[in-house]
């Protein structure tokens, strides 16, 4: 009796071992083809938008990723004093010397990205309920006109402990700077 108990157990085992290895696996996408796949689909609808708003012209600029790892020569070469369509959310709004400013977030923790901006765009913004909370804002396309792209190396960092005093130590670091003049901007509807 406990022999034929234990085939009984054996043969279910095996049989949901084989059905497990007989299944199709499920593909799994890893998150850097998704982020690849999100970039391809967002370079089509920028595409579409500047094609749609007769901006012939444009540099569409799907991703900052490449601000990272690229020279400065190379980045103003590709964008400096050209018009760009990409996307992005605000993380500031703010008025300096008699001028609107949107300050911009762009996944890069080193990258400082302000656009002047028309009183005018950003009512229209602000009137098309766009959302700001501590995490950003809605998702907004832009067309700007990028006046300069510059590299900013410097970092200042304390050293030592309390009790020996601190010293100061200047490191170098890039930090890019961007600036230009907002064309127009929008929240992005994606439905």
């Amino acid at each position: 009796m406990k022999k034929r108990s234990r085939l009984m157990i054996f043969l279910i085992i095996l049989s949901l071992i084989l059905m497990g290895c007989s299944s199709t696996p499920v593909k799994t996408t890893s998150s850097e083809e998704k982020e690849k796949q999100r970039i391809e689909q967002q370079e089509v609808a920028l595409k579409k938008y500047a094609l749609d708003h007769g901006i012939t012209d444009a540099v569409v600029m799907t991703s900052f990723d490449d601000f990272a790892d690229k020279f400065t020569f190379q980045l103003q070469s590709k964008y400096q004093g050209k018009k760009i369509v990409f996307y992005s959310t605000v993380i500031d709004i703010y008025q300096e010397d008699g001028k609107s400013y949107l300050a911009l977030d762009q996944s890069l923790e080193d990258t400082i990205f302000t656009l002047e901006c028309d009183k005018a765009i950003i009512d229209n913004l602000l009137k098309s309920n766009l959302k700001y909370d501590e995490y950003g804002s809605d998702e907004i396309i832009l067309t700007a006109n990028i006046d300069s792209i510059k590299r900013m190396h410097y970092r200042i960092r304390a050293n030592g402990d309390s009790q020996e005093g601190y010293d100061l130590d200047i490191d170098t670091d890039n930090l890019t700077e961007i600036k230009g003049k907002c064309l127009n901007a929008e929240i992005w509807k994606t439905n």
